[in-house]
């Protein structure tokens, strides 16, 4: 699955449709035609959600049906939860949710007063289901999702946030020496520790592991780079 710009000739970088491709067959499939971003499939492959526009959608692959279940939801800021019965999401800016796709309901987690500018920002969901953590003024926060308990966990200042969480930890990128759009760090959180790990410094955005041990990141914009979270040593996978 993935955003394409090839069906626009004008290459509008607002056009982006969302293909699929077989990895058997090596055929193409359109799944929406323009204005979609962020594609992510359900652990187990059943479903497929997405943001068009700035809405949210999601896909049951096999019925092919789909449903819209939230609005006015940034591109970036929605996850599933541990398996495919949960999805969250941050929608109006400010509002963190919950959508049980059993119940067909939605439960809001956190409000943020929208009055203050500096809302909530990109979601993910713990290893174990049990947290849900995102941004909000320059921390990653959590929050427990039976006791609604909310815990700051560290300091995020780059202008490119993102998370991902596994069972090693929570890997992102920090600012480095106050340059958020350059130069950064790139970390892993161990929430057992409550430490902050230094693994490389670059040009980062949007890492995501891709093992226990192996975190995959873009460098500068043309290139992906695989790190080792044991010593830091980096090769890169794709780019000039």
């Amino acid at each position: 699955m993935f955003v394409s710009g090839r069906l626009d000739p004008l290459h509008n970088p607002s056009f982006q449709s969302l293909e699929s491709i077989d990895l058997q067959s090596h055929e193409l499939a359109l799944i929406e035609s323009e204005r979609a971003w962020g594609p992510k499939y359900s652990a187990n492959g059943t479903h497929l959600g997405y943001i068009r526009d700035t809405d949210l959608i999601v896909e049951n692959v096999q019925a092919k049906e789909r449903k819209l279940l939230a609005k006015r939801v940034n591109r970036y800021n929605w996850c599933w939860g541990v398996g495919n019965s949960r999805v969250f999401y941050i929608r109006d800016g400010f509002l963190v949710c919950e959508f049980s796709l059993q119940s067909q309901t939605e439960r809001i987690l956190h409000s943020a007063s929208p009055e203050q500018g500096g809302g909530p920002l990109h979601v993910v969901c713990s290893p174990d289901g049990s947290l849900l953590g995102y941004c909000i003024d320059d921390w990653f926060t959590t929050i427990d999702l039976r006791t609604g308990e909310t815990r700051k966990r560290f300091k995020c200042g780059h202008y490119f946030l993102a998370f991902d969480w596994n069972a090693s930890g929570i890997c992102y990128v920090d600012a480095l020496d106050g340059d958020q759009r350059t130069n950064a760090r790139l970390m892993v959180f161990n929430p057992s520790r409550e430490t902050s790990t230094p693994i490389a410094e670059g040009v980062f955005a949007f890492p995501s592991w891709a093992s226990d041990s192996q975190i995959i990141v873009r460098k500068g914009n043309a290139e992906l780079w695989l790190y080792s979270v044991a010593d830091g040593t980096g090769s890169k996978l794709f780019g000039p």
